[in-house]
């Protein structure tokens, strides 16, 4: 089954874990429309070079790991993830949207970020 088929039959799923799995861009947007339990996300090594912009409603995450990826930019709405949530970013060469020196300092530091470009 794909990650969107599990996505729409596992509505409350509360850990996924699909790292190393390639290409994956698409998919996290069917991730986030259909598990809002998620309280765990592990998209390490999945060549995600964007994250959707409704990120910000998987209010229960807690652990969202996205190391060695491609990403470019964080979206604003990762700012609606709880201040508590660990957001692992390690070997994302191109981020610049946060810079990686803000973004490696959690959900706080990404919200003055995108709070001081407004």
């Amino acid at each position: 089954a794909s990650i969107a088929a599990v996505a729409r039959n596992c509505p409350k799923l509360a850990m996924l874990n699909v790292d190393w799995c390639a290409n994956l861009t698409a998919s996290t947007a069917a991730v986030v429309e259909y598990c809002l339990n998620l309280t765990q996300l592990y998209l390490e090594d999945c060549g995600i070079t964007a994250l959707p912009e409704s990120i910000g409603r998987l209010s229960k995450l807690r652990e969202f790991v996205l190391d060695d990826n491609q990403l470019k930019a964080l979206p604003r709405s990762i700012v609606d993830l709880d201040d508590w949530c660990y957001i692992g970013l390690q070997n994302n060469p191109l981020l610049q949207t946060p810079p990686y020196e803000i973004a490696r300092q959690g959900i706080p530091a990404i919200r003055r970020y995108f709070e001081g470009l407004a």
